[in-house]
């Protein structure tokens, strides 16, 4: 069975796969090779990217966008709290067991953790990646930013379970970015600075590459005022 690429971003997500040798991002049912990292719900159906998307005006109370911000955290986090919440105009709320939703869904209202919203993103993602490969997917490469925390990987992971992914593995992002570099410019031995500027967050990290082998040398990122106040300057 094929194994997959996936970058969940804050704003848009994308799927790849390895196809002859080479790497190919997978255009989904519209021909566009990344899809919005919208979540809405409606009387009749759930709706994920472009035309949860094209609703959301009409339905905003029931459209989740940039669930990446809060998945994995909870209520003791408190530089996000006041800045994020203002991002999801459903009903939302932090617990120690992470963020919850509430959403109308089929005329009932539905409370839903960040990891079941998030798992509807993989899964629209997992199945543009079985459309384009006619085949059943169950192995992945997630990409995370390097300064995600033990509790944002593991609710990545349990999001990813979610969707019937039975092999899943977390990368960097920045890690991924430096063997895609290496493979493009091989060499020896180098030294590069990989720069991730997302909807969220953005991450630096300095990166020595040995015959293949990336070693991060130093990371930093967040998706805090502070950290954008460092890429600013």
């Amino acid at each position: 069975m094929p194994g997959i690429g996936l970058d969940l971003g804050a704003g848009k997500c994308c799927v790849a796969s390895v196809r002859a040798g080479a790497v190919t991002v997978l255009p989904n049912a519209h021909g566009d090779k990344t899809t919005p990292s919208f979540v809405a719900f409606t009387d009749s159906r759930s709706l994920v990217g472009s035309d949860a998307r094209d609703q959301a005006a009409l339905n905003a109370t029931n459209t989740v966008y940039g669930i990446k911000t809060v998945l994995g955290r909870s209520f003791n986090k408190n530089h996000i709290h006041d800045k994020f919440i203002r991002n999801f105009l459903p009903k939302f709320s932090m617990t120690e067991k992470g963020s919850l939703f509430e959403v109308e869904y089929r005329n009932k209202k539905l409370t839903l953790h960040a990891e079941e919203i998030t798992a509807l993103l993989i899964a629209k993602m997992k199945s543009v990646a079985e459309d384009n490969l006619e085949s059943l997917v169950t192995n992945a490469v997630i990409s995370v930013p390097v300064h995600f925390s033990n509790s944002q990987r593991q609710a990545t992971l349990d999001a990813a379970r979610i969707t019937g992914l039975k092999n899943v593995t977390l990368i960097n992002s920045t890690t991924a970015a430096a063997i895609a570099y290496w493979d493009q410019h091989p060499s020896e031995k180098d030294c590069v600075a990989i720069v991730d500027i997302g909807a969220s967050s953005q991450s630096l990290a300095i990166v020595s590459i040995e015959n293949g082998t990336v070693k991060v040398l130093e990371a930093y990122g967040g998706s805090t005022w502070e950290a954008q106040r460092v890429f600013l300057l």
